[in-house]
């Protein structure tokens, strides 16, 4: 963690705000921190697609298999080591006062970290979702959220904001969210809004009765961060998004980040980024690189204004089981300390 003032890399941390709200759920409550509008950030989820613990860590040994650290402390009830599918939920309230729900992500372990989450933050509806991305552990919990929407139960719709690129994966693997027609059983399916946007723009969050605002009572605006992310079958950069909600950058998938983005990190004075393990990885920074990549932006900040914004924070997220928790974060501690 870094402390204010000085810009560091961290493994989010329990510490810095309410208790954890379920095995899968860390929760950073910092809001003057991050933004005006942000009230708190709460991490669903932190960890890679496979999840931690990984079978092959915790099922009776293969002859000669090292013993994985971060693996038997994740089995442990509330380990920090224990990780679900990236995944995030961020409250914040304009000049209405109105708090409003964003969730980055909706992976296969949404599901039970977003109860206890929302139980323990006392929040009820779903303003918005956007997607990064139509990989699995960025989407399969889309089918969940009819436990939102069935029946009216708790709001009509949750609608949605991806590009089309993630909206044609989740067409391909949910046919019927997308077109009612095709449910089968007794039809009833989560309703879902989808909203197509242009990761060269900026857009605003539909709040029902107009957009979202922010503290000045404007409309608030919602920067996509396109990156790469590894490559497709056929070679090609896979496309993949991260965020901007006002001074905090989420950007939870990503194996390079051009030029052009770069430059919207600026003023940035919380960075949530992709950590992926301590090699490098074909569709993941790796530790070192999300290091890099921090201090880059802490640079950036840096240039020219003197009393501009500051990157005060960086959390590492996509965690995969070479990266222990508590080694992990007094190492970067130490790398802080000595900056």
């Amino acid at each position: 963690m870094a402390s204010p003032g000085r810009a560091g890399p961290s493994t989010p941390r329990q510490d810095l705000g309410d208790d954890v709200a379920a095995p899968t759920s860390e929760s950073l409550v910092h809001a003057p921190l991050i933004d005006p509008w942000i009230r708190k950030v709460v991490f669903l989820g932190t960890g890679t697609s496979g999840q931690i613990p990984a079978a092959p860590c915790v099922l009776p040994k293969a002859q000669g298999r090292k013993r994985c650290e971060a693996c038997a402390d994740a089995i442990r009830p509330g380990s920090k080591n224990r990780r679900g599918c990236c995944s995030a939920m961020v409250i914040g309230a304009g000049l209405d006062g109105v708090e409003h729900v964003i969730l980055i992500d909706c992976g296969p372990t949404f599901y039970e970290s977003a109860l206890n989450a929302f139980r323990q933050h006392k929040q009820r509806r779903i303003t918005a979702l956007l997607l990064t991305h139509a990989h699995a552990d960025a989407m399969l919990g889309l089918d969940s959220l009819r436990a939102w929407t069935m029946r009216g139960a708790i709001q009509q719709q949750i609608d949605v904001y991806c590009t089309q690129e993630a909206f044609e994966g989740v067409q391909n693997t949910f046919p019927y969210l997308v077109d009612e027609s095709k449910a089968t059983g007794d039809g009833s399916v989560g309703a879902l809004k989808f909203h197509l946007i242009d990761p060269a723009r900026p857009f605003e969050i539909d709040a029902g009765k107009g957009p979202i605002q922010d503290v000045s009572g404007k409309a608030l605006l919602i920067e996509p961060l396109l990156v790469e992310h590894g490559l497709t079958s056929e070679g090609a950069s896979f496309p993949c998004l991260g965020f901007r909600i006002g001074s905090l950058a989420y950007i939870s998938d990503v194996s390079s980040i051009p030029p052009s983005t770069r430059s919207k990190l600026k003023g940035a004075r919380v960075l949530v980024i992709d950590s992926l393990s301590p090699r490098r990885h074909i569709s993941h920074y790796s530790l070192a690189q999300a290091v890099e990549e921090s201090l880059r932006v802490a640079a950036l900040n840096a240039e020219g204004e003197q009393d501009g914004p500051r990157l005060e924070l960086a959390l590492l997220t996509d965690l995969a089981h070479g990266l222990e928790h508590h080694s992990t974060d007094q190492a970067l501690l130490s790398f802080v300390a000595g900056l």
